[in-house]
């Protein structure tokens, strides 16, 4: 279970698997706990909502929330205490808005994307001199 979000009428949404495929979509696996009844569920966050998403993660909170108790259930914490998330307006394609995602730090851009897989090409190469390393020293008698 990747985490729990409690609201304020007194149901559970358990996220049980939380799938990213950067810049594309996000896929959500969850059970649905009111009272003693249990159900589970899939919710897709893709187009306007996986770009309004951005690195916000309250955003996430409210967007699962609403899609799986309906527009007038909130999140709260542990006290019990409404958990404030500022729901963002949809994208118009073609207007003056802008997505809000970080470049600095969204996992959910290209820029990251590209140093991840910069960072595990470096990796793996590093990981191939350590083995050549190791096997010259275990020739030479130094291991």
């Amino acid at each position: 279970m990747v985490f729990e979000i409690a609201t304020n009428i007194n149901t559970t949404i358990s996220i049980r698997d939380l799938t990213i495929r950067p810049n594309e979509k996000a896929i959500i696996k969850y059970y649905y706990r009111d009272g003693v009844e249990l159900s589970k569920g899939t919710l897709i966050l893709e187009g306007n909502a996986y770009k309004n998403w951005g690195n916000d993660d309250t955003y996430l909170i409210a967007w699962i929330v609403k899609n799986v108790c309906g527009s007038n259930v909130e999140a709260v914490d542990a006290s019990g205490a409404v958990i404030e998330v500022v729901m963002k307006e949809p994208i118009v394609v073609g207007s003056s808005q802008t997505a809000n995602i970080s470049s600095a730090i969204s996992v959910h851009n290209d820029n990251d994307v590209a140093k991840i897989n910069d960072l595990e090409t470096q990796l793996a190469t590093l990981q191939t001199k350590m083995a050549n390393m190791l096997q010259i020293m275990i020739s030479k008698g130094l291991v």
